[in-house]
């Protein structure tokens, strides 16, 4: 309602009247607005009265109203209490006292009728145990050491080192024993019972994809280690690393020699490129499966060649017409061994044996030797003589020799420079298709049980006789024509240049042992090595390669590559790993077992496979003489905490 101005004046009239004495009276009223001036109606009065107030005044609020010398001041808001010191606002259904001095990053909200306190705060709060910022509330618990901490993406209970319990929209991690008779998700598609039988869709690990069910049961993981045995019906699987089950070929392959863009450190596949000859055989699986390998040489080789231990297969090797400067050695061979000189088994073209020094068969310096192999055959060779003689020998230079009740079959071999051109001794059987060439002394030689046969062709001779046989060696010949005249002769030695070559040993076995305690230990049975504590022990890791580093005892070794795979456990970032040797061929039964000269470290990740290159000479040696290798933690704590493959290698390379 709106005042006349005469009223106005009146009312400005009385209160103005200085006469009588002043007194200062307390009474009620009801705030009136007019042209968006608030007045008060005092209590019996139809008269709206001017007004000062210190509160936030709306039309209709019930006031206190002090009237002191003329002047009318409402004290309180009966209806809307105010708050000293503060600005009042409304929005909706929601009040909103924002805080001008002390608090100035507090917001108080009081929604609807019930007068519900909210708390917001603009720039964080801070206060004893509490902190509040845009990063969640988190209380610390000081007695404890640990904290709980809530924002948006979750809950966790922290006890100082790590979250041992994690609630977020991924689910729910806790990290210590649950105890209780049944778990089950809320709509009841898993269920853990009191039995410990697991019923539901699927579940997988909080890290991601290295371990998880699907609801047909399909196990999938980055790495599963048991501790006890595993029952199944059949085993499919690409490969098994354990000594005990050799790797072997599944098909036929054809490996290349003579690639000098190649190095030795490929696996054995069919189109596998090799440097060396003996690269090549070092890659072959002993058990050949009843399969064949043909391997054929594009260029010239130098260095010797060893054939050891093959055993249920064919390998055939095609040397093109080329030149090998180094001798040929067979030994303890079941499977069957074929040498060609040219590029098939139907290519008479010949190949050539030269070594600048042979090996000892018998006391005889020796370009071909086949010892307790079970079939060798050679074809369309020129054998030369061994440049110089085994050391401590002095004896005949010998083209071909067999040795050890094993067969030996010869076909179009040239003999050039030889003392003696064929040997057999010792039981074994020679049997030679034709031949040519002459010895300075005798073509062939049969002595202590040994066996030479011919076919009806021509064949080599010797100058002091075509055969010799003697202490039960027999020559057994029909209608065979043996070379007369000077001995046959060669200029020129055997190229001895220094060739590099590798050889790649597997760790046979694999262990961590667990310390429980300072007073004692044991091993554990997951062929996984660990190093560092997860909160359940201390752990050193341990491979075991039982002699085989035997082979390079007397080799030119130049470098040592020990390559490594660190699984996916454990603390995921880059941790120290510190490699030592030992020298237990095999797990040992003690369990304090020494561990002997550092080697080498690395910071290396999980899922990461490493190779450690080694070429300090002191190192080398220490690596050659030993049984295995191990690793130990910088620290025994779960920030130095890794897993390992139980498959160790290690890639010697070394000059010949």
């Amino acid at each position: 309602m709106s005042l006349s101005n005469d009223l106005i004046s009146q009312f400005i009239k009385v209160t103005n009247d200085t006469t009588g004495k002043k007194e200062k009276t307390k009474t009620y009223a009801t705030v009136v607005e007019s042209n968006g001036v608030m007045y008060v109606q005092l209590d019996g009065s139809e008269l709206i009265t001017p007004v000062d107030t210190t509160n936030i005044l709306h039309e209709g609020d019930r006031v206190i109203v002090d009237i002191n010398d003329h002047n009318a001041v409402a004290s309180g808001n009966i209806s809307n209490p105010s708050v000293s010191g503060v600005e009042l606002s409304q929005t909706e259904d929601t009040l909103r006292i924002e805080f001008q001095e002390g608090l100035e990053n507090l917001e108080l909200y009081f929604k609807d009728e019930n007068a519900k306190l909210e708390l917001k705060f603009q720039n964080g709060y801070e206060y004893g145990i509490t902190r509040i910022n845009k990063d969640g509330v988190k209380v610390t618990q000081s007695n404890y050491g640990g904290w709980t901490h809530m924002n948006a993406k979750g809950f966790y209970v922290n006890d100082g080192t790590k979250d041992v319990l994690k609630c977020t929209v991924d689910g729910l991690v806790y990290t210590g024993t649950i105890t209780a008779s049944d778990i089950m998700s809320t709509d009841g598609t898993f269920k853990i019972d009191k039995n410990g039988n697991i019923t539901g869709a699927s579940f997988k690990s909080s890290k991601g994809d290295n371990f998880s069910i699907d609801e047909n049961g399909i196990i999938t993981a980055s790495g599963l280690a048991v501790e006890g045995n595993i029952s199944t019906n059949t085993i499919i699987c690409k490969d098994i690393s354990n000594k005990a089950y050799p790797k072997t070929l599944t098909s036929t392959v054809k490996i290349d020699v003579g690639d000098s863009a190649a190095d030795d450190s490929s696996e054995c596949f069919n189109g596998a490129k090799f440097r060396t000859l003996q690269g090549a055989v070092n890659s072959i699986p002993r058990f050949l499966n009843g399969k064949v390998v043909n391997i054929h040489v594009w260029n010239n080789i130098t260095g010797n060649v060893s054939l050891n231990y093959f055993v249920g297969g064919r390998i055939f090797i095609y040397l093109h017409g080329y030149t090998v400067y180094g001798s040929l050695n067979f030994y303890h061979n079941s499977a069957a061994i074929f040498v060609y000189g040219g590029a098939n088994t139907s290519d008479t073209a010949k190949a050539t044996i030269h070594p600048s020094t042979g090996v000892d068969a018998g006391s005889k310096t020796c370009s071909i030797y086949s010892n307790v192999s079970r079939y060798v055959g050679i074809y369309n060779l020129n054998v030369w003589a061994s440049d110089n003689h085994v050391d401590g020998l002095t004896g005949d230079k010998v083209g071909v020799t067999t040795h050890g009740g094993n067969f030996m079959y010869c076909s179009n071999i040239n003999i050039v420079n030889c003392n003696v051109g064929f040997r057999s001794y010792s039981g074994a059987h020679m049997h030679v298709n034709t031949s040519s060439g002459i010895a300075s002394v005798y073509g062939f030689e049969a002595v202590t049980g040994g066996r030479i046969s011919f076919a009806n062709s021509n064949q080599s001779g010797g100058t002091t006789a075509a055969t010799h046989a003697t202490s039960g060696g027999q020559i057994l010949k029909q209608s065979c024509t043996f070379a007369s005249g000077s001995a046959t002769s060669g200029s020129g030695s055997a190229s001895t240049t220094t060739t590099t070559t590798s050889k790649t040993f597997t760790s046979s076995s694999a262990q961590a042992l667990q310390y429980a305690g300072t007073s004692s230990a044991f091993w554990r049975t997951d062929c996984k090595p660990k190093a560092g504590n997860w909160g359940y022990g201390a752990h050193t890791g341990w491979w075991f390669f039982g002699d085989d580093f035997e082979d390079m005892a007397s080799k030119n070794v130049s470098k040592i590559e020990i390559t490594f795979t660190r699984e996916k456990a454990g603390n995921y970032a880059a941790t120290a790993c510190n490699f030592y040797v030992h020298n237990y061929e095999t797990q040992p039964s003690t369990e304090t077992p020494t561990i002997s000269h550092r080697i080498a470290s690395a910071s290396v990740a999980a899922s990461t496979t490493h190779t450690i290159s080694i070429t300090d000479a002191t190192i080398i040696s220490r690596i050659k003489s030993a049984k295995g290798i191990c690793t130990v933690p910088a620290s025994q704590n779960s920030t130095n905490y890794s897993v390992f493959s139980g498959t160790m290698k290690v890639k010697f390379t070394y000059k010949s």
